[in-house]
């Protein structure tokens, strides 16, 4: 299992795992001091690469391998300490940063005054391990050698993903003069609203356009759909089309998908390989009439399910 997070100036390790549906081993950060400063609010941030290996079943060794920082930003440290929690059925028999043994802690309380440590709460969810690393530069390897994996547990369905908490982060054009074309139409659950790229101007922008969603929560997504306008009209439905998920706006990555909408009134679906992110963002390359420069959609919505969120 392997994942890129951002760090965006973050003192602690955020990393976000896919779990395979006949496992659930989860990564967690406990504590973590955000480092406001103004490089990070334009978007600048360090990545960190991590990979998990652990057995599919039993008894065994977890493995976190944590990658060298990529990127920089105004104020990122230099070191930084990292805390995890994973959740296991059983004590390690031992756990190593680098080879090097980490000692055992006696209690909670022991653990959290501690600067590098690990405590075992078989209370805590049926067992939850809790590692501090102590501060660390470069990359390295944690082990958890001798421990027990719980019991595997279902994934939830996919499911349309509720729209009532989605907001809008940018749309590149928007007619608000001549009609209400505006972006949020595209998600308003009314199939009469649409988004239209501005047309009432002398010159309208040419394509590509693009519309970013703030979903409100990361989700794991698998499918997207989109409504065309249902007014009568035509201009502006979107024939070639790509599709990003990220959690940052700053760094959307190659797209899920892509691919040609017909031009057709009715009802686009598009199966996705699963994507876990809180940011959607649709572009539409060209027009699928080849009438004009615009975009149009009166509704846009995703399926998938809530990406598996822990608490310390």
């Amino acid at each position: 299992m392997a994942a890129d997070e951002p760090h965006r100036g973050e003192a602690g390790l955020h990393p976000h795992l896919r779990h395979p549906p006949a496992r659930r081993l989860v990564l967690q950060p406990l504590r973590g001091r955000r480092l406001r400063t103004r490089a990070h609010e334009s978007g600048a941030y360090a990545r960190q690469r991590v990979d998990v290996t652990a057995p599919t079943s039993g008894t065994g060794t977890v493995t976190v391998s944590v990658g060298a920082p990529t990127g920089s930003y105004s104020g990122k440290p230099a070191s930084r300490g990292y805390e995890f929690t994973l959740h296991v059925a059983s004590a390690p028999t031992a756990l190593t940063v680098d080879a090097a043994a980490l000692p055992r802690l006696a209690s909670k309380a022991a653990y959290d005054s501690a600067a590098s440590g690990w405590f075992f709460d078989p209370a805590d969810r049926a067992g939850i391990l809790r590692v501090k690393t102590g501060t660390k530069a470069e990359a390295f390897t944690v082990r958890a050698t001798g421990t027990t994996l719980p019991a595997a547990e279902s994934l939830p369905a996919s499911a349309p993903i509720d729209r009532s908490g989605w907001s809008l982060v940018h749309a590149d054009s928007q007619e608000t003069a001549a009609e209400n074309g505006a972006a949020a139409g595209a998600f308003d659950g009314d199939p009469a609203t649409m988004w239209h790229t501005a047309w009432s101007s002398p010159k309208a922008a040419p394509l590509p356009h693009e519309i970013q969603i703030d979903l409100g929560a990361r989700h794991t997504v698998d499918g997207l759909g989109h409504l065309p306008r249902q007014d009568g009209g035509v201009n502006g439905r979107i024939g070639g089309y790509e599709i990003h998920l990220s959690d940052t706006t700053a760094d959307w990555g190659p797209p899920v998908a892509r691919g040609t909408f017909a031009d057709t009134a009715v009802a686009k679906t598009v199966a996705l390989t699963p994507k876990t992110g809180r940011y959607l963002r649709l572009r539409a390359l060209t027009e699928a009439g080849g009438r004009g420069p615009w975009t149009s959609a009166a509704e846009i919505t995703l399926t998938g399910r809530p990406a598996l969120v822990n608490t310390a």
